[in-house]
């Protein structure tokens, strides 16, 4: 056991500038040299095979990059799925977690850069294991000026809204959802617009007027199948609407197959809301 050891002692004694440029050669080819552009049709058609044709991966330009941290570079991406309208990211960085990596459990980063017109990075690991031995995931968001009316249409809401999103997000997940979610939710919504619109309910459509604030703040944790807001603050004296929002509601998320359905429950909800004269103008309409 000592001769072999004695032996690898050896090599990096007197051979380690040797191993210092070869390590340095190869780091060089992989950025440099590598042609990655070729691997653009194998990784669609892989992506497409991996996922059962539910994701569709294109993109025009793909390179190895070391900030902000070593990863895989993809530009003008192209991403299309059964679950979710189209969506484009003029550039998508995908590299491993350095925290994940550092605790032994593994992760990956992603950078996306004019996605949703804004910049999204999201990072997840592993977390702790749950009763049935599952590997819970923990994710942070970042959100930075991204298009309130663009999250929507994801989601196909049935209302529009109008503002620039940024916040961040810590979400510790269990990807089969016996547990809930557990975490903490921060945004900030700049020039908060909603357009007169009719959203649908079960006592038929209810009209809403044209509301304008210049910022809209959140602060709300899931817990256990409860999602607690605490503290949501709409505009300042200056608006046409002001006023605070605090209270919880039952929120709970189901897996069924593949999709993830939201069920609410209870709620109690604490409101505290003024308006000027010229909004009650404006909203009487659409109250009669």
């Amino acid at each position: 056991m000592k001769k072999p050891l004695d032996l690898i002692l050896n090599v990096f004694r007197f051979h380690k500038f040797k191993i210092v440029v070869l390590a340095l050669m190869t780091l060089a080819f992989c950025i440099v040299l590598f042609p990655y552009e070729d691997l653009g049709d194998w990784v669609t058609v892989k992506v497409s095979e991996l996922t059962q044709k539910q994701f569709y991966l294109q993109f025009e330009k793909m390179g190895f990059t070391l900030f902000p941290q070593p990863g895989l570079e993809f530009e003008k991406v192209y991403f299309e799925s059964t679950l979710s309208p189209s969506m484009q990211v003029g550039a998508l960085t995908i590299a491993p977690s350095i925290h994940g990596l550092l605790t032994l459990k593994p992760g990956v980063t992603i950078y996306a850069k004019n996605f949703l017109n804004g910049d999204l990075s999201l990072s997840t690991r592993g977390g702790e294991k749950t009763a049935k031995g599952d590997r819970k995931q923990i994710l942070q968001f970042d959100l930075q000026n991204v298009r309130l009316q663009e999250i929507l249409k994801l989601v196909e809401a049935p209302i529009s809204f109008n503002g620039a999103v940024k916040g961040d997000t810590e979400l510790t997940i269990d990807p089969g959802f016996s547990d809930q979610p557990v975490g903490k939710i921060e945004l900030r919504i700049e020039k908060f617009h909603l357009p007169p619109s009719s959203v649908a309910t079960p006592f038929g459509p209810m009209n809403l007027p044209e509301i304008k604030v210049s910022f809209v703040t959140v602060k709300c944790r899931l817990v256990s199948g409860e999602l607690y807001i605490d503290s949501l603050q709409i505009g300042d004296s200056k608006d046409e609407l002001n006023g605070t929002v605090k209270g919880q509601m039952q929120l709970s998320l189901l897996k069924r197959g593949i999709q993830i359905t939201p069920q609410l429950g209870r709620f109690d909800f604490n409101i505290d809301v003024s308006t000027v004269q010229r909004l009650e103008k404006n909203a009487a309409p659409y109250l009669q």
